[in-house]
């Protein structure tokens, strides 16, 4: 069973709008994240099963993951 990346808000933009991308297993977050199209950098919060990782995570399979974006106004 593959991970599961759920970008949410306007990260799915990048990702063509899907609002769940299949993700290999035994690659960063942060590499998962440029494979489909998201900047690293954009990322804020990073959610892996139910609980906060940090980019540098290593994919496992199964891993059902939600990424949030960053937040700007002002």
């Amino acid at each position: 069973m593959p991970a599961t990346l759920k970008p949410a808000a306007f990260l799915k933009d990048y990702c063509g709008g899907q609002a769940e991308v299949e993700v290999p297993d035994g690659i960063s977050i942060s590499a998962a994240l440029q494979q489909v199209g998201i900047p690293p950098f954009l990322v804020a919060l990073v959610i892996v099963n139910q609980e906060v990782r940090n980019k540098e995570y290593i994919i496992q399979n199964g891993d059902s993951i939600v990424v949030l974006g960053i937040v700007g106004g002002g």
